[in-house]
């Protein structure tokens, strides 16, 4: 089966395709597909649910904590790459206070909002009062 799967069945220029080249066309159209659905629902959390984000004073510091507990069981890799992307976000922090009209603050919600949302899953953001899974 493996042999029929990376045989080259013609050449395009000079390309060889096969059995191999359409499996991995295939799951790189699948990948996306998956990306582009996780993407969508991801916009939609956080349209929801921003503006009962910006009625929690407290609520990036909540979130932190959020993120902390579930990273606790994760591989030290992972943890360091979500860390990481942490530091880049909260680096460009807009000044206190929170301000919901603010674009700034709407940016910053959506990047360390969704950062939570990639790496923790959407339940642990739905604890929050006033979030939506819908």
């Amino acid at each position: 089966m493996l042999i029929l799967l990376r045989s080259k069945l013609f050449n395009i220029q000079d390309s060889g395709f096969g059995g191999e080249a359409v499996y991995m066309l295939l799951r790189s159209l699948a990948m996306q597909a998956v990306n582009d659905y996780r993407t969508r629902q991801r916009d939609r959390f956080l349209d929801l649910n921003i503006d009962a984000a910006f009625r929690i004073p407290t609520y990036f510091l909540r979130l932190q904590g959020q993120i902390n507990a579930s990273l606790m069981t994760r591989p030290p890799n992972y943890q360091k790459r979500v860390r990481d992307e942490i530091a880049a976000v909260t680096s460009k922090a807009p000044a206190p206070p929170m301000n919901r009209g603010d674009p700034n603050w709407e940016d910053f919600y959506r990047s360390y909002t969704g950062i939570c949302f990639d790496y923790c899953g959407p339940t642990i953001l739905s604890t929050f009062p006033g979030f939506r899974m819908r």
